[in-house]
This record gives structure tokens, C-alpha cells and sequence, in this order.
């Protein structure tokens, strides 16, 4: 599939809000989206390249208001205006990443960095030194951006590795003992397992520290299922032999060996639609069946830890308060529900997004 195209647009901004005008002329079979963190485009329209279908997609700097934003299309372009959150905040560029993108340009009349005021200003801002403003504000931002990026690449790195060693030593160990293996998964890799599974709660924080704009609520639905997960079969010697728990790792572990690298390439700019593709379309069949064993595990484990009365807590005691923890993993069991479902929503969504231009290759972001 040939590569999309991508009209000119020109950015401004004032104290309050942030302006596009995208030069395309006779728009029509328009698909436009906007988000608070986002804007989506797609249109047929006369542009550099004649008649054809033009998009692009651009992740905003900050949040804007989505519900106060809005566009309006003309015979001559597509005009959008986006309120910021921020009153007077100035954003030393349109989008959340550092790059440089040809066909993104300054529009020097709708550009203001001074207080906005119906009196004219005794200065009035020239391009010189609205660019120098802009590059100042980039070089402060380049060490922050440097550090990220070393950042993570190597946990993106280590956490590949680490689950492909997982990876490697359950099929090793299977073609070795066959079946057996199935039952002693937990003594052969599990503090390995519960390595990568501990440090992926950086994965949490990524998002709260602005080193990462993913959904903070799928990072910790995931990552908290997940630790849950290993921690009923840590604390039961039976679960370790369910077959189930072999299964669940290794749909784990090829999860994470095709998105731990996709991560990597766009920590260094870079992208292989190939490992693209698999990333947003292998969890049509690893999620489900992911959720399928992990609720099959609870279904397991209520009945042992209701024997074994582990994390039950009876009266009396010196808080008054009683918990009956086999009753607890039941009522999770029915939150798998509900939680699969917005999961596995948002996930269709983010394929939807990102598969719209897909074409097999190798090639470095622009």
C-alpha cells in the first residue's frame, strides 16, 4: 500500500488557544476526530498532490479542551481552533514529540507570545525572534527528551529479554520433558517471572510522569492483573501445577516479545510495520485467551484458598473486621467481566487508529 499523504497545515497560537488551517482546497469524505490529546484527519481534497485522500494525526503538546475546540471547513481549507487548558501557557511546539515534520509549518499571523490586549503592543514579535523563542524552548526541553530516551530503550530492552528468556526456556523445557514440564513452570522460571513482572510496575508510572502518553487506567488494570495473577500461584503450591498457569505465561510472554520491541523502535524513532501490525493485531488472540486463563485460574484457586484459609481474615480479632478472601477472588472473577470488555475496547480502538495507513517495510519516522 502506498504511503499516505499529508496535506500542508500551518499552526498559530494565543494565550488561550491553538489554531490549524490545513491547505487543502474542496474537502469532502472528511473524517475528523478530536481529542484532549489529539487530533485525527482524513479527507479528499485538493492539496500538493492534486486530488487525492490526505491524513495525518498529531498528539498535542498539552491537553486541550476538547469539548470547547472546533473546526470549520471551507472552500479553500480546514481551519480548527483548540482550546488550551492552560491560559497563557506558550507551547514551544504543536506536538508531543520532539520531530520535525515537513509538512508542519509555523503560521506567523496567527502566532502570539505576547499578553493578547485590545491596545496595539510597543513590540510586536518578528519571525526571528518567535524562531529563536522556539528553539530556546526546544533546547530545554532536548536533555529531558535525551534522558527518556535512554531510559526506554533499555527498559523496553531488559524487559524484552527477560521474556524471551521466559519464552525460550518454557519451549526448551517442553521439547526436553514434555508434558511434565507443564508442572513445574513455576519452580523453573518463577522468580524470573516475578522480576519482570515487579519492575513492570514502572509501567505505571510512566504515564504519571509524562515520560510516556499511553492510557494510565490499561497500565494498571494490566499490570495489577497480572501481579495478582502471580501472587495466588506464588502462595499456593498447588496453582504452580495447573496447567493453565504454563499456558498463561507463555501467551504472556508472546505478548510482551512483539510489544517490548515495537516500544524500542519508537524510542529511537524508528518503525517496522511489520512488528507495527503484530503489535495491534496479535492481542486479538493473546488478550482473550489471556483473560480466559486467568479467570480459570481464579476458578481454581477459590477452592484451595478456601481449604488452605490464606488472606482470610475471621472474627475475632483486633481490627473487628472479617474478610473471606475465596469469596473476594469470586466477585473479581465477575470484574474480569466489565474489565475485559473496556480492555479490549480500548485496544480495538488504538488498531483502528494506528492500522488505518498500514503497509509492510521498514522505515524511519519522519
Amino acid at each position: 500500500m502506498a504511503e499516505s499523504l499529508r496535506p500542508f497545515v500551518y499552526w498559530g497560537q494565543k494565550n488561550d488557544h491553538v489554531s490549524l488551517k490545513v491547505d487543502l482546497r474542496d474537502v469532502c469524505d472528511e473524517t475528523i476526530e478530536i481529542t484532549d490529546d489529539s487530533v485525527s484527519f482524513n479527507a479528499i481534497g485538493q492539496g500538493v498532490r492534486g486530488e487525492n485522500v490526505y491524513c495525518f494525526n498529531i498528539d498535542f503538546y498539552l491537553p486541550v479542551e476538547s469539548e470547547k475546540s472546533f473546526y470549520r471547513i471551507s472552500d479553500r481549507a480546514v481551519e480548527f481552533r483548540f482550546q488550551k487548558r492552560g491560559i497563557g501557557e506558550v507551547w514551544p511546539r504543536l506536538t508531543y514529540k520532539p520531530e520535525k515534520q515537513q509538512w508542519l509549518k509555523i503560521d506567523f499571523d496567527k502566532f502570539a507570545l505576547e499578553d493578547d490586549s485590545d491596545d496595539k503592543p510597543e513590540y510586536e514579535p518578528s519571525k526571528t525572534s518567535i524562531m529563536k523563542k522556539l528553539e530556546s524552548d526546544l533546547k530545554q526541553v532536548e536533555v529531558k527528551s535525551s534522558i527518556n530516551f535512554n531510559y526506554l530503550f533499555l527498559y523496553n530492552l531488559f524487559q524484552f529479554m527477560g521474556y524471551s528468556y521466559i519464552c525460550g526456556i518454557m519451549q526448551y523445557h517442553y521439547y526436553r520433558y514434555g508434558e511434565d514440564s507443564k508442572l513445574n513452570i513455576y519452580e523453573t522460571l518463577g522468580s524470573q517471572l516475578i522480576t519482570v513482572q515487579l519492575i513492570s510496575f514502572l509501567e505505571i508510572l510512566h504515564p504519571l510522569l509524562g515520560i510516556v502518553r499511553t492510557n494510565f487506567f490499561a497500565a494498571l488494570t494490566q499490570v495489577l492483573g497480572r501481579n495478582f495473577i502471580l501472587l495466588l500461584v506464588s502462595c499456593n503450591t498447588h496453582l504452580q501445577q495447573v496447567p493453565s498457569f504454563w499456558y498463561l505465561v507463555l501467551v504472556w510472554s508472546f505478548s510482551e516479545v512483539i510489544r517490548y520491541p515495537y516500544y524500542m523502535l519508537q524510542s529511537i524513532k524508528r518503525e517496522a510495520a511489520l512488528i507495527t501490525w503484530l503489535r495491534y493485531s496479535a492481542w486479538l488472540v493473546l488478550y482473550p485467551l489471556g483473560l480466559f486463563l486467568e479467570g480459570t485460574i481464579i476458578l481454581a484457586g477459590a477452592p484451595m484458598y478456601e481449604i488452605s484459609g490464606k488472606f482470610t481474615l475471621t472474627l475475632p480479632n483486633n481490627l473487628n473486621f472479617s474478610f473471606y478472601f475465596p469469596w473476594f477472588l469470586r466477585f473479581y472473577l465477575f470484574s474480569l467481566i466489565p474489565g475485559a470488555y473496556m480492555l479490549l475496547n480500548y485496544m480495538y480502538k488504538l488498531r483502528k487508529n494506528k492500522l488505518a495507513t498500514f503497509s509492510i517495510g521498514f522505515k524511519k519516522k519522519k
